[in-house]
């Protein structure tokens, strides 16, 4: 018994009539390259489902990597490297004999794999959002944690040693011991005052007291850290894409290699094939005395 002819890969195939509906409609909703006739067919190559697959993710799949095949080995090869270079990076593994189900063309086992892509995907797309939210901060604990932020006491300043303390009210003669400073002090009135005026005796008047403060309140640190950490966030986003465009681009060309190697085998073997038939007809030539 083959593995394709396993009952337990072939009970998983087992589908119901509701759950197929739904998948079809989801396939018709998609742009493809072929019109689907028979769907088993029409996917054993697996270039539709790496359409299918770049529908939803553009950035991780490049359809040059995948041509309409014919033969087992190119529809193997197109199934493989869609297996490990894109479904493995959204945690999806296909096991090998559900790909040579595929290829061929064995009754439930495209729709299989579909089901198990939507999954998938819905997993994928579950926890980058889950990512998402845990990285960006909430607006709510970010002013929370603003309002709690204690504001720092101002420093107080000491006067250098010998000097009278700082006093910005009425000047006091008994701060100045000499007999001439005292007096000076005791007369002193600032330009524009009277001895008699509230700012002379040492009290600010109300009309000073409540007035508007000019200008706008600097931000809080809880606000600037939000700030900060909401910028390291987009920052963190645009080097992730620019890390998967760059794991892109070098599996796009690990591809290509490969392709060209498979290519220059090929080619060394028609010329070994010539060779070959060029020295057999020699060797008749020379029998036949030419």
């Amino acid at each position: 018994m083959t593995r394709r002819d396993d009952p337990d890969i072939l009970s998983a195939y087992q589908i119901d009539d509701d759950t197929l509906q739904q998948l079809y409609q989801w396939v018709d909703e998609i742009p493809l390259s072929r019109t689907k006739k028979n769907i088993a067919r029409d996917f054993s190559d697996g270039v539709l489902m790496a359409e299918v697959v770049k529908h939803f993710l553009p950035k991780i799949v490049d359809l040059h990597n995948y041509s309409s095949a014919n033969s087992l080995s190119q529809k193997m090869y197109n199934w493989e490297t869609l297996n490990q270079k894109v479904l493995k990076r959204i945690g999806l593994v296909l096991q090998l004999p559900h790909i040579e189900n595929v290829c061929y063309c064995v009754p439930g086992s495209v729709e299989f794999i579909l089901l198990e892509f939507q999954k998938a995907y819905s997993r994928f797309r579950k926890n980058r959002r889950k990512h998402a939210v845990d990285a960006s901060p909430s607006p709510a604990s970010s002013v929370t944690a603003a309002s709690h932020t204690p504001m720092p006491a101002p420093a107080a300043s000491t006067p250098p040693a010998g000097y009278p303390p700082m006093d910005y009210g009425l000047a006091r003669p008994e701060a100045y011991p000499h007999p001439q400073f005292a007096e000076a002090a005791s007369t002193y009135t600032p330009q524009g005052q009277h001895p008699g005026s509230a700012v002379h005796r040492g009290r600010i008047p109300e009309d000073v007291q409540t007035a508007p403060s000019m200008g706008t309140a600097p931000p809080t640190t809880g606000q600037t850290d939000a700030s900060h950490t909401t910028l390291d966030t987009r920052t963190l986003e645009v080097d992730t894409e620019i890390l998967l465009e760059k794991e892109q681009t070098i599996q796009e060309l690990r591809g290509t290699v490969e392709i060209l190697e498979q290519k220059i085998r090929k080619l060394e073997q028609l010329v070994r094939l010539k060779d070959s038939r060029i020295q057999a007809l020699n060797t008749k030539l020379q029998q036949a005395g030419l």
